[in-house]
């Protein structure tokens, strides 16, 4: 949570550069606040919309930006650095204190889902591009238009409020009649935003068109940040799947390879901290384990009923010595 306060800018921190170059970052941020940094889908916009004789040469510097940050964390940066993944986790801990219920996504339910932001993201870049070429019909709305994306995001609502200007919350761009619905369909994103945000976990997660492209591109397949499991140690028992905040359940149903990060894992690493097998599940940076699975980690962090942890106290005395080469391996 430090991080994205200050990712935000609420001590001030401004753009983020890099040898004087602002870098695309493989996360959202928010081009309609002033401490911010950039993020990949924002270049990916404006250069079409703006640039097109020279979209693809321009095109070079946002995008070794965007792969070089994801192989080194990843979608780590979703699950770490996001502004409104971090808003989400607000929304999530007030539902939590209301003592209300989620809802949760069965596969099929995920399929619709990730179908949508594969729409979402085909539909800005359609957009980005027709408006961009001076022979579109739909060049005239270039100024109107320019940023598809980014004037629907729930971030345009949210950060500049976050940041002290109250003024621009909910408010109508009257420019012209496509800047006027842009600013309608805006709220209405903000609105399904914080809903779905409060009845479920990570629910814009799900939508976002910047997690579609690297789940397209299969980013977290390169990344230095893994995810391993120790399937012969595992005890089958269904609680990394249940506190996915992305109902991912391959941790839980691998049972041959080691490597169990799927494509769509923010790497939030709740399966690993509410796993209570020793060093089952670990999460690794270039190959060196970070963070361990462990039985005193998992019931400090959360009351366990006396039948479970007699259960799992027996589990453990019975785990297979086979399991020790995973720790070695």
């Amino acid at each position: 949570m430090l991080i994205c306060l200050v990712y935000l800018g609420v001590w001030g921190v401004r753009r983020l550069k890099v040898f004087g170059v602002e870098p695309s970052l493989p996360t959202l941020s928010c081009e309609y606040g002033e401490h911010v940094a950039r993020c990949y889908l924002y270049d990916l916009q404006m250069i079409a919309t703006r640039d097109s004789g020279n979209y693809y040469r321009r095109l070079i510097e946002p995008t070794l930006f965007f792969v070089a940050l994801g192989i080194l964390a990843g979608r780590l940066w979703c699950g770490w650095v996001c502004p409104l993944g971090f808003l989400q986790d607000l929304l999530t801990k007030l539902r939590r204190r209301l003592r209300l219920r989620r809802i949760a996504f069965a596969e099929r339910g995920r399929r619709v889902l990730r179908g949508l932001a594969y729409g979402l993201l085909a539909a800005t870049l359609f957009i980005a591009l027709v408006i961009g070429w001076p022979g579109s019909k739909l060049y005239k709305h270039n100024t109107a238009l320019f940023r598809p994306y980014c004037q629907i995001c729930p971030s345009r609502q949210l950060i500049p409020l976050i940041e002290g200007k109250s003024e621009d919350f909910l408010m109508i761009d009257r420019f012209s009649s496509v800047s006027r619905v842009m600013s309608s369909l805006s709220m209405g994103f903000l609105g399904v935003f914080i809903v779905g945000a409060f009845s479920s976990r990570r629910f814009w997660c799900r939508l976002c068109p910047l997690g579609a492209i690297m789940s397209i591109i299969r980013l977290n397949r390169f990344s230095l940040a893994n995810l391993k499991k120790d399937t012969v140690a595992c005890t089958r028992c269904g609680i990394c799947a249940r506190v996915c905040p992305a109902d991912l359940t391959r941790p839980y149903e691998e049972r041959r390879k080691r490597g169990v990060l799927d494509r769509d894992c923010i790497f939030c690493l709740k399966c690993v901290e509410s796993c209570p097998e020793e060093h089952v599940l670990q999460a690794a940076f270039c190959g060196l384990p970070v963070f361990r699975s462990s039985y005193d980690y998992f019931s400090k962090g959360q009351p366990i009923a006396p039948e479970m942890r007699r259960t799992l106290t027996q589990r453990r005395k019975e785990r297979p010595q086979e399991s020790e080469r995973f720790l070695t391996g």
